[in-house]
């Protein structure tokens, strides 16, 4: 009988509290269902790999692939609980490595493989259970030996001062040596952990036609850039100048394909993207009262305008004149109704989008010196202003 098996034997009390993690019981609740269906598990809608078991002692072979996405960590460790040697694949350090094998004291038949970078800096662990002497030393390759020992450091910089982003393009082994302040970095070293043009200057957005975007070469202004060459992000019209925003009547935002100028446009293309007025040559800003402005629907010179209709759009004065900029004393800019040659408008009424001169008159543009520019009071030909009153400088 295999050691998950076994394991599953045990009283609840007697289990240890390593074997109760996600990553065991996950691994052992497949195995155990495929021993007694033949049936491929799923999770979350996905199929999941199968677990491999050794024919010959009926052990199931558990290794990374098998880790779930709870547990894929910064981590290249890899655990084999298998009847005989299996081969696994190389962990992924990089640069000149140096190998050390020894067996691991607490078990005769665990061989424990320490692969360490000649920096020091990369440290990965891989251990081989060639037969598994008990449940205790499961628990411990599980749950001790992952969180202690085999889980790989941050690339740091040689200054000792960043992380590691910078290489050179001719390394085989791309390694990650200096970080973006470090001042042995040399010419030549570029940024391998974001992908850029040929040119090395910006992040690649063109390709060739009907590629994807992941296979982005070159940027607007790489001179190795084909002519033929198209932009993969952002959709230009078929002349390749500008955005699209015409297209047929009745079509949607996605289906536009002209621009305004686009030599190759049909007469019928109407603007899909931009909202227009019925007649279809502006913007529209007048609607109903009471409507607001999402609302609008006419431009102003629409011959379908009603005469009830109102600019909701740019606010207007009660006259419909110019903008407003009158209101009544002690009120925000926003409750401005009034221009300054209004019929309707008050006497009492004051410009409160713009502040006047205590004389009423002009704008203040003389302050008190050392104060704000905000603190202006008076304007030039002010009586109340004082002799002390410097002028704010634009």
């Amino acid at each position: 009988m295999c050691l998950l098996c076994t394991a599953s034997l045990l009283p609840s009390e007697q289990v240890p509290a390593s074997l109760s993690s996600e990553l065991y019981f996950h691994a052992f609740a497949r195995h155990k269902l495929r021993l007694a269906t033949e049936k491929l598990p799923e999770r979350e809608g996905r199929p999941v790999p199968d677990i491999s078991v050794d024919t010959q002692v009926g052990q199931p072979l558990l290794h990374r692939d098998f880790v779930t996405s709870v547990f894929k960590r910064r981590r290249e460790c890899m655990y084999e609980l298998t009847g005989r040697s299996v081969k696994t694949s190389r962990l992924h350090i990089c640069g000149k490595v140096k190998t050390k094998k020894f067996q691991d004291p607490k078990g005769q038949n665990v061989t424990k493989e320490v692969v360490q970078t000649e920096d020091s800096r990369e440290t990965a662990q891989r251990f081989t259970v060639s037969e598994a002497q008990s449940t205790s030393l499961v628990s411990n390759l599980i749950a001790k030996e992952p969180l202690e020992q085999a889980e790989l450091t941050v690339p740091t910089c040689e200054c000792g001062q960043g992380i590691a982003k910078f290489g050179l393009r001719s390394d085989p082994c791309k390694k990650l040596r200096w970080c973006t302040r470090c001042l042995n970095k040399p010419l030549a070293a570029a940024d391998l952990t974001e992908k850029r043009c040929e040119c090395g200057r910006q992040y690649p957005s063109f390709g060739l036609p009907g590629e994807k975007r992941r296979l982005a070469r070159w940027c607007i202004f790489c001179p190795k850039r084909p002519v033929h060459s198209v932009d993969l992000y952002t959709k230009r019209c078929e002349c390749q100048k500008s955005k699209p925003c015409f297209g047929l009547p009745g079509e949607g935002q996605k289906d536009a394909r002209w621009c305004a100028y686009c030599p190759t446009k049909p007469g019928n293309a109407v603007d899909v993207v931009n909202k227009r007025c019925e007649c279809g040559k502006r913007l529209p800003s007048f609607a109903l009262p009471g409507e607001t402005r999402r609302f609008a629907r006419w431009c102003s010179a629409c011959p379908w305008k009603p005469r009830t209709a109102v600019n909701v759009i740019n606010k207007k004065c009660v006259c419909g004149a110019s903008k407003p900029s009158l209101g009544l004393e002690g009120e925000g800019s926003h409750l401005a109704r009034w221009c300054a040659k209004c019929p309707s408008k008050p006497q009492t009424a004051v410009n409160i989008v713009r502040k006047l001169c205590e004389c009423g008159k002009g704008h203040p543009s003389y302050m008190l010196p050392g104060a704000h520019r905000r603190a202006a009071l008076w304007c030039k030909d002010c009586p109340t202003k004082p002799s002390a009153a410097v002028r704010l400088h634009s």
